[in-house]
């Protein structure tokens, strides 16, 4: 009799977990991106075809990596809502029929605003508190802070209308942990701890990344705008370098801009080239002087 030694496990139909986006989102966000990368890349000669002159030569400034992130996110949302439709998935915690009288949910509604304003307002007492946010030794954080100072009002205005509506529509308002929050401080019963603590922990990983990621965009950016395309495609090491650089904190690594000023006196002997300005701009070779904002030579 012959005996095998070959376990004999079950056989079990084995499939992957469906991914919460679809490829055609990954598809979409990275055309927008080379898109806006071509603009910025070759924008005098865009500006040349047109009759448009005194533009930069390229847009390789902070502004226009805010740019390349619209351009990268809003194909990725419309993508999202229009063809995929993500909303009307029952994971959402959204039903669509549903659409209560805003007098119903009121009093639900400005609990869970009065939550999300005390976590931003924790959030801005950390910016505040911690003075690296305030300097470039790490990353830079000055501009990444500008652009959450300037977005800061904005945001609370939209909160409102934005949660008296998803609360019309939402099959459990209380569900949600700025909900819980908002009652904890307000001293309301139902508010669950756990609830609250997974809040804080989702907003102080969304405060921190959020703000460091801004940070290092524009040199990034920068650094894909300005690459020797030809050296990338004949030295595959050298584009790893490259990427893994432009993915690196400030103008180098450590938020060290040396670097960045060698390359600026050899491509312009004027100060301009070397400008770099409070909030920065769409072109870093126009002087801040032209911007009309304060700047700092590099040395």
């Amino acid at each position: 009799m012959q005996i095998s030694m070959k376990p004999d496990f079950p056989k079990i139909a084995v499939s992957r977990p469906e991914s919460a986006v679809s490829y055609a989102v990954g598809a979409v966000g990275l055309c927008g991106l080379v898109l806006w990368v071509l603009i910025a890349r070759y924008f005098g000669d865009i500006a040349a075809t047109f009759g448009l002159t005194g533009m930069p030569a390229r847009l390789d400034g902070p502004h226009s990596a805010l740019m390349c992130v619209a351009f990268t996110a809003v194909p990725m949302i419309l993508w999202s809502l229009f063809v995929d439709k993500v909303h009307k998935r029952p994971s959402t915690g959204l039903n669509w029929s549903l659409k209560r009288p805003v007098a119903d949910i009121l009093d639900v509604s400005m609990v869970k605003i009065s939550g999300l304003w005390a976590t931003w307002a924790l959030i801005a007492v950390v910016y505040a508190t911690f003075r690296f946010w305030w300097n470039q030794q790490f990353a830079n954080f000055p501009f990444s802070m500008g652009i959450l100072q300037q977005a800061a009002l904005p945001l609370l205005i939209a909160s409102i209308p934005y949660v008296l509506w998803l609360d019309r529509h939402l099959v459990d308002p209380k569900k949600d942990g700025a909900w819980h929050f908002g009652a904890w401080i307000a001293g309301k019963d139902g508010w669950q701890s756990e609830e609250i603590f997974h809040h804080l922990r989702a907003w102080a990983v969304k405060g921190f990344f959020l703000a460091f990621m801004i940070s290092i965009t524009p040199a990034g950016f920068s650094e894909i705008v300005n690459m020797d395309w030809a050296k990338a495609a004949t030295q595959p090491a050298w584009l790893a370098g490259a990427l893994r650089y432009a993915g690196g904190p400030g103008c180098g690594a450590g938020g060290d801009c040396r670097p960045c000023a060698a390359r600026c006196r050899a491509a312009d002997s004027g100060a301009g080239a070397c400008a770099r300005g409070a909030d920065g701009g769409f072109a870093r070779g126009r002087s801040g002087q032209q911007l009309g904002i304060p700047v700092e030579i590099v040395a």
